[in-house]
């Protein structure tokens, strides 16, 4: 989405984007729920790097969104 001037207000993309760049604001998806595959929640736990990146890109705010309970 853009503001009429063309410059960026709303990116969804993935954590890899980010890497060497940062926002104001940052909502980030951890992307893992009851139900899931066991393999791929242990994929997704073992990503520190990638969970580094994604938590340290919001200048401001960072709002996490997940079940609380995984």
């Amino acid at each position: 989405m853009t503001n009429g001037f063309g410059e960026d207000r709303v990116r969804v993309v993935t954590v890899h984007t980010f890497q060497g760049g940062e926002r104001d604001v940052m909502v980030f998806s951890l992307v893992a729920g009851e139900g899931m595959h066991p393999g791929a929640i242990s994929w997704v736990s073992g990503q520190l790097n990638l969970w580094n990146v994604a938590i340290t890109r919001a200048r401001n705010h960072l709002m996490m969104v997940g079940d609380k309970s995984l």
